[in-house]
C-alpha cells in the first residue's frame, strides 16, 4: 500500500520547507499537518498506530546518541520497550503514565547536570515516543498554523521527533550552538523514510455495524445488532456513527444514502452472541456488545457504527 498523494504531496512541501528554513528546521505545525494526514482519527486505529510507529522509529533513530553517553542506564531503551507493550496490550494505560512520568522526571533530572546535549535529547525522544502510545500526537481536526514553533508549546508537550532533531543537530534549532546540517540531514530522512514507511506499515480495515436496539445500563452500553462490514474485535473503537436510509424506486431500492456523520470514540468492552462471550465477530453475525466512550450514551436504533481498524 502507498501512501496518498495528499500525503506526498504535503512530505515534498515539508522538504522543500526545511532545506529553505534559515537553521534548516521542520515546523511544528508541518509536522501537525502531517500526524493528521496519516490518518484524522484519534484514539485507536490506523492513524494513531502510524503516528506510533513513526515515533518509535524516530527515537530508535537517535537511541545510538544516548548509548553513546551511557551504557548502563537503560531508561530509554525500558520507556521503548513499554511502549511496544501498551500497543499490543499487555501494558495498560494507567501503568504507562505513571512510567512516563517516572523517566520524563529522570531525563529531567539528568539534563539539568549534564552537558551532554545529543544524548539527553535521544533521551527524551524515547520517552516522548512512550506518550504518543499513550495520548497520540497533538494535532486539530480544522487547520494547524503551519508556522506554529516547537519552543511555543511547554516542554511536556514536546514530541520524539522534535527530540531527535535535537540530538541529530547537537540542540533544539533555536540554540545558537546546534548544527544546522546534520537537522536538515535528520529531517530528511524523517520525511524521506520515516513518514512514508510509518504509513506502508499499517493497513486499514472497514468496520460497520447496525445498531437495531440500545439498552444502556450500568457498567457500559448495551448495542443488539449485526455486523455488517469487518471483523471486530474486544477493545476495538468505532470512530463514527451515521444513519443509512434505504430508498425505494419504481424498480426496487436504490443503493442506501449516508447520512448525519458524527465522530464518535466508542470502544467494545464485551461482545455476546449465541449464548457465549466471544473476543472477536465476523461480517454477517448478530451479537450484543457492551460499549463504552464518548458518543455511546447517543447511539439510536438505526445508527450504523464505523470506522478503519488496523489490519
Amino acid at each position: 500500500m502507498g501512501e496518498p498523494e495528499i500525503l506526498k504531496s504535503l512530505l515534498q512541501r515539508a522538504i522543500e520547507s526545511v532545506r529553505a528554513d534559515p537553521v534548516h528546521d521542520l515546523s511544528l505545525g508541518l509536522r501537525r499537518k502531517i500526524w493528521r494526514s496519516l490518518g484524522r482519527e484519534q484514539g485507536r486505529g490506523p492513524g494513531y498506530a502510524r503516528r506510533v510507529a513513526l515515533a518509535l522509529t524516530t527515537a530508535r533513530h537517535v537511541l545510538p546518541l544516548w548509548e553513546l553517553k551511557s551504557t548502563q542506564d537503560r531508561t530509554p531503551h525500558t520507556v521503548l520497550d513499554s511502549a511496544e507493550a501498551m500497543r499490543v496490550g499487555r501494558l495498560d494505560k494507567i501503568e504507562a503514565q505513571a512510567l512516563w512520568q517516572r523517566a520524563w522526571d529522570h531525563m529531567v533530572e539528568l539534563s539539568s547536570s549534564d552537558e551532554d546535549s545529543q544524548g539527553a535529547a535521544a533521551g527524551f525522544s524515547a520517552v516522548q515516543a512512550l506518550l504518543t502510545c499513550i495520548d497520540d500526537e497533538t494535532f486539530q481536526l480544522t487547520e494547524d498554523d503551519e508556522n506554529l514553533r516547537d519552543n511555543q508549546v511547554d516542554a511536556e508537550d514536546m514530541d520524539a521527533s522534535m527530540f531527535a532533531a535535537a540530538a541529530s543537530a547537537g540542540g533544539p534549532s533555536w540554540d545558537a550552538s546546534s548544527d544546522p546540517e546534520r537537522r536538515l540531514q535528520f529531517w530528511e530522512w524523517w520525511l524521506s523514510e520515516a513518514v512514508p514507511h510509518a504509513y506502508r506499515a499499517v493497513a486499514s480495515r472497514p468496520i460497520e455495524f447496525e445498531v437495531l436496539m440500545v439498552n444502556p445500563r450500568p457498567g457500559g452500553v448495551r448495542a443488539a445488532g449485526r455486523l455488517i462490514e469487518g471483523i471486530i474485535c474486544v477493545g476495538d473503537v468505532f470512530s463514527v456513527a451515521f444513519k443509512r436510509t434505504h430508498v425505494r424506486t419504481p424498480d426496487g431500492y436504490a443503493p442506501p444514502i449516508r447520512s448525519g456523520d458524527r465522530p464518535v470514540s466508542i470502544c467494545i468492552e464485551q461482545i455476546h452472541a449465541y449464548g457465549y462471550s466471544l473476543q472477536a465477530l465476523d461480517a454477517g453475525m448478530t451479537a450484543e456488545l457492551v460499549l463504552s466512550g464518548d458518543g455511546a450514551e447517543s447511539l439510536a436504533q438505526g445508527d450504523v457504527l464505523g470506522g478503519n481498524l488496523c489490519g
